[in-house]
């Protein structure tokens, strides 16, 4: 972990401001091993507006990828939450606006419309894919009303 994933997951504001222009910095960096997050993704996982602001302004990679355990994108992060406002600064970034499986696997109705109404695709191979495990994931888990609401979009 860099010091400045371990300045976002600890919210360490005055820290995060000190180490973002460092040379020996990467503010894309994901990190070794499971369950990392770069530290857009530590940001916005503990939904702290102020530190997701620090590293947008200086022009983190809004699409930078998950880990390959337990890994989510910003986006799906925020969705799972239900940081709406987080999505959205995000969304005004240009972040990929798919992330649908996230929150149809928590039951996240709220952010499954949000995504939808911001253009999340459900049709298409890539589309259909990610909307196929997304109503597979939210019936899974007991979220019908989730899983009938991606249904109701795609007919």
């Amino acid at each position: 972990m860099s010091p400045l994933q371990a300045a976002m997951r600890e919210q360490r504001v005055s820290i995060a401001l000190r180490l973002i222009n460092h040379p020996d910095i990467d503010i894309n960096y994901l990190g070794e091993g499971p369950f990392r997050r770069t530290p857009l993704q530590c940001a916005v996982d503990k939904g702290n507006m102020e530190l997701v602001n620090i590293v947008l302004d200086h022009g983190v990679d809004v699409n930078g990828p998950p880990a390959t355990v337990a890994g989510a994108t910003a986006l799906q992060l925020a969705a799972i939450h239900g940081f709406l406002l987080i999505a959205q600064k995000l969304i005004n970034k240009n972040v990929d606006v798919n992330a649908a499986e996230g929150a149809a696997e928590h039951g996240r109705i709220d952010m499954l419309q949000f995504l939808l109404g911001s253009g999340a695709s459900i049709e298409g191979d890539e589309g259909e894919r990610q909307y196929q495990r997304a109503v597979e994931l939210a019936k899974k888990n007991g979220h019908n009303a989730a899983a009938k609401l991606l249904m109701s979009a795609k007919s």
